[in-house]
């Protein structure tokens, strides 16, 4: 069994409980990777700490925003996207925008607990150094882009490049519009 990261929506912005999430909410994951328009979607600031029950001195980090906030996060990365993967096709920007647009929910969760690299803390570094990549700052920018292409740029390569899922990830339950057809 793999390790999946996992977006989904809801109307709190903390963790949600059991049963928090809507059945009418899209739930998508992806195996062993971070889709690029779900990182996409968030800033360094949107990254918050949760304490881990079993080792409370090593919190995770865990990714949020309000759902309108990560539409115009996203349709301002638009450009730098379609430049670096000339493999995403435009389509699947567009039905995964389309999909966070008319999600039902005020927040945008992204849990990465199952495919963290080292503990916590560590992990958050990660996290912020990649979504550096997104920034207008320079320096952040390169040490993103250094991160995601010394030990996250594999699923962008060869014939992985050309598949919906390594853009938009899977759905956990009703199929995408961007999933093949059958």
């Amino acid at each position: 069994m793999g390790s999946y990261s996992a977006l989904y929506f809801s109307d709190v912005k903390a963790l949600p409980e059991q049963g928090e999430i809507s059945d009418d909410s899209p739930y998508l994951q992806a195996r062993s990777h971070l889709p690029l328009l779900w990182l996409a979607l968030f800033c360094p600031e949107d990254i918050v700490d949760v304490p881990d029950p079993d080792e409370p001195a090593n919190p995770w980090p865990y990714l949020v925003a309000h759902r309108t906030k990560t539409m115009a996060t996203l349709a301002a990365r638009r450009e730098l996207l379609t430049l670096r993967f000339p493999a995403m096709n435009p389509d699947w920007f567009d039905q995964f925008a389309v999909v966070l647009e008319q999600a039902p929910s005020e927040f945008v969760h992204l849990d990465t607990v199952e495919i963290m690299v080292g503990a916590g803390p560590e992990w958050r570094q990660t996290l912020e150094t990649l979504l550096g990549m997104f920034e207008d700052d320079a320096s952040r920018a390169q040490a993103g882009w250094r991160q995601f292409n010394s030990g996250y740029s594999g699923p962008y390569e060869g014939e992985s490049a050309t598949r919906p899922w390594t853009y938009c990830g899977g759905s956990a339950g009703s199929p995408m519009p961007w999933d093949p057809a059958e």
